[in-house]
């Protein structure tokens, strides 16, 4: 099963880094599985373990192949979030005795609703290296502690790639574009182009301009590009740490994130 899912499927995610984070990825995994019928949304666990099971036949396979793909530590151990914590974050409730070994764990209406929020997997981050290199990679690192992938030239590239083909084809396949704007970002002919190639994909990219630096959409004069302005814009209204991290929070918050 596993080996067949494509490559940005929400199972073939990375474990966050942040464990604070990985409760939210397990329960949004499960949740996932139960709606989209890998299993049930009712779950047995061996009583005394963290070993979870499906209540159902014919779906513990399925359940065993994904826990033992994704939350295999380094000492071959399945680890992933207890049942205990799932429970308290509320993503898990006690539906009772199944026998004198097992007790049955049932998906929460809070878990099954993380499903709304289409797996963020698919991000570029445009952005001018001169001005917006400490807001980007602080960006990119908070995707990376929240599980999340995202696509940024300077970390992404490997030497000797087609640097214009590879930042074409990355900007025009993934669902989201953000582009950091502040005053000087469109003298970059590289961003310009970038902001086309995304405007070009069509109406399912959804883009996300984030005003930094000063720049605020009011003041966005570029003729060519004032369609951004038609879009849900995130701005840092002043240059300090606070309006940094509301404007994180607000960016979080679009990819059904809640830290």
């Amino acid at each position: 099963m596993f080996d067949n899912l494509p490559e940005r499927h929400p199972f073939k995610l990375p474990i966050p880094d942040d464990v604070k984070a990985r409760p939210r990825a397990f329960a949004y995994d499960l949740a996932y599985g139960a709606i989209y019928g890998y299993w049930k949304p009712v779950l047995a666990v061996v009583k005394n373990t963290n070993l979870i099971e499906s209540d159902y036949p014919g779906s513990g396979e399925t359940l065993l192949n994904y826990l033992l793909h994704k939350w295999v530590n380094v000492d071959l151990r399945i680890d992933h979030p207890s049942i205990q914590l799932l429970t308290i974050y509320g993503y898990l409730e006690y539906a009772g005795n199944i026998n004198l070994n097992k007790e049955s764990y049932r998906l929460t209406q809070k878990a099954l609703a993380l499903v709304e929020y289409a797996p963020p997997t698919s991000i570029f981050i445009s952005y001018n290296r001169r001005q917006s290199s400490p807001f980007a990679l602080l960006i990119l690192n908070l995707f990376k502690t929240e599980g999340i992938e995202a696509f940024l030239d300077i970390r992404s590239i490997a030497p000797g790639d087609d640097w214009h083909g590879l930042i074409e084809e990355e900007v025009k396949k993934r669902e989201n574009f953000i582009v950091l704007l502040n005053r000087s970002t469109l003298r970059s002919k590289y961003v310009r182009q970038e902001i086309r190639w995304a405007i070009e994909s069509g109406t399912s990219k959804r883009v996300i301009p984030i005003f930094h630096g000063g720049l605020k959409p009011k003041n966005f004069k570029d003729d060519e590009f004032q369609e951004l302005l038609t879009k849900n814009a995130i701005i840092v209204e002043q240059e300090t740490a606070i309006a940094y991290e509301s404007a994180l929070l607000q960016l979080l918050n679009y990819f059904g994130r809640t830290p």
